[in-house]
């Protein structure tokens, strides 16, 4: 039960009825953490106790209520720690594919570079997932809603986003983000329509993933020599934590470095997915992406104490190595 209920009067047994004894209850609301654990390979770890996780709080230690494992295809094939009784079924899971196109067409060698490689990653779809595919150069377009069809998603990522136009889509049956399409096309940056990908999506059960194919965000202030994020980010944040949506970064600029690419890594880091380049090892790139998305973690913590507002979140391992990936803040209502 989530919030504070405030003060419970117990009435004293028969014969006490003059005396009543007061107690001070209060439930703390927990905090549901999407966590995802991968080894040096890339596979995820399965088989985890809750022993096996440290959470803080603003620096303050906080407890692990219960959790559970989500997988999307069978554990035996991951890297993995004896089978244990709490693990749930696979399930499906909802990928939404958002590539960032320069309205000059500038960034296309990038996307041309690895568009065989992120059409076979489409082969990790499984029967039961659901992908869209989402444009955004001055507005946003949807070129695929919700599907599970494999072939149809491969030949969207690697030749018609590439060299052809939208498509007129009818809209299909919930979930669905033809629906959304007028107040995606209304949106005039990605951080908005970042924004209204989460609120689409947050009515969706489970964690879900946004993969950007992008070359920056936000705009680099050479004064400062820092990148400035647009006004509505914050916004964004919150819609897409409030769905359990994480953003997996896949930058497509040919550098090692440029300034923009700090917005990727921000959005990343702040909703607990990661950011990847693709200019050297693009396939490496896909195959720990691929990776991460097998299976997933779902912690629920309970805080420290009852603070509001904006709060730090660290979690880590105890007992064993991994890369640990989880968002890095919440905001507590």
């Amino acid at each position: 039960m989530a919030g504070v209920n405030g003060w419970l009067i117990a009435v004293a047994a028969a014969g006490l009825a003059a005396q009543q004894t007061y107690r001070d209850r209060v439930d703390v609301p927990r905090v549901l953490v999407d966590v995802r654990v991968v080894d040096n390979a890339g596979k995820p770890v399965a088989g985890l106790t809750p022993a096996d996780f440290s959470v803080r709080i603003d620096g303050k230690t906080a407890a692990v209520d219960t959790m559970e494992w989500a997988a999307a295809e069978d554990a035996a094939s991951l890297t993995s720690a004896p089978s244990r009784p709490d693990v749930v079924p696979p399930h499906g899971r909802w990928i939404v594919f958002l590539y960032q196109k320069k309205p000059d067409l500038s960034e296309v060698a990038g996307l041309m570079r690895i568009r065989r490689d992120l059409a076979a990653f489409a082969g990790v779809i499984t029967s039961e997932d659901r992908s869209a595919v989402v444009s955004f150069d001055t507005q946003a377009h949807l070129w695929l809603d919700f599907t599970n069809d494999v072939p149809e998603m491969r030949r969207v990522l690697e030749h018609d986003i590439v060299v052809g136009s939208p498509p007129r889509l009818d809209p299909g049956p919930a979930p669905s983000l033809t629906g959304r399409l007028a107040a995606f096309s209304s949106s005039n940056t990605i951080e908005q329509t970042l924004r209204l990908l989460g609120e689409t999506l947050e009515p969706l059960p489970g964690a879900k993933s946004i993969i950007v194919l992008g070359y920056g965000m936000g705009t680099w202030i050479p004064k400062f020599q820092s990148v400035d994020m647009d006004a509505g980010y914050p916004e964004a944040i919150m819609r897409l934590q409030k769905a359990r949506v994480s953003v997996f970064c896949v930058d497509i600029t040919t550098a090692d470095y440029h300034a923009r690419q700090e917005g990727l890594q921000s959005i990343a880091s702040d909703t607990g997915g990661f950011y990847l380049q693709s200019h050297i090892f693009t396939t490496a790139a896909f195959d720990r992406l691929a990776g991460v998305l097998a299976g997933h973690y779902v912690l629920l913590v309970e805080p420290p104490d009852q603070e509001k507002g904006a709060r730090r979140l660290q979690v880590a391992l105890t007992h064993r190595r991994a890369t640990v990936i989880a968002r890095r803040w919440y905001v507590a209502e």
